[in-house]
Order: structure tokens, then C-alpha cells, then sequence
């Protein structure tokens, strides 16, 4: 079963930059950035590491998915207030 998780308002978003799928919200640019590094720490252990794989793009939902962006399978979208 997955997790549904709503995402309302403003966000911070870590994306695949190329693949343009959002991988997960955050607050503040700085909770963005710092769970990037450790994305990318996790993908050097894995031996996947891709540098500048990642990037940190700020907006609401919507106005984001309309530019293109995906979001991964276990969010479900909720109106942005």
C-alpha cells in the first residue's frame, strides 16, 4: 500500500533534474539542500552516484507539474492552497 502524502502550498522540492521528477517537499531551501547531499551520499555508497543528477526546484505542485515536472508514484496531488 502507498503512502499518501498531502502537499499543499509553496514547497522546496529535490528533483532529478534531467528526468524532471520530484522526488520529495521540504520546507526550507536548506532541509532541500541538505537532503540532496545525503541523497547523493546514499548513491556513492550504491556506486550510482551521478554528480548533478539532483537539483532543488521551489513552487507549488501544479504550477510545477504544468511546467513539465513528475511527481513519484506514492504522492497524490491535493489542491495547492
Amino acid at each position: 500500500m502507498k503512502e499518501r502524502l498531502m502537499v499543499r502550498g509553496k514547497r522546496h522540492w529535490v528533483a532529478d533534474k534531467d528526468g524532471k521528477v520530484l522526488l520529495g517537499n521540504y520546507d526550507t531551501y536548506q532541509d532541500a539542500r541538505n537532503a540532496l547531499v545525503e541523497m547523493e551520499r546514499v548513491d556513492k555508497e550504491n556506486g550510482i552516484y551521478v554528480a548533478r543528477f539532483y537539483t532543488v526546484v521551489e513552487g507549488f505542485l501544479n504550477t510545477l507539474r504544468l511546467n513539465g515536472y513528475t511527481a513519484i508514484e506514492d504522492i497524490y496531488l491535493c489542491t495547492d492552497l
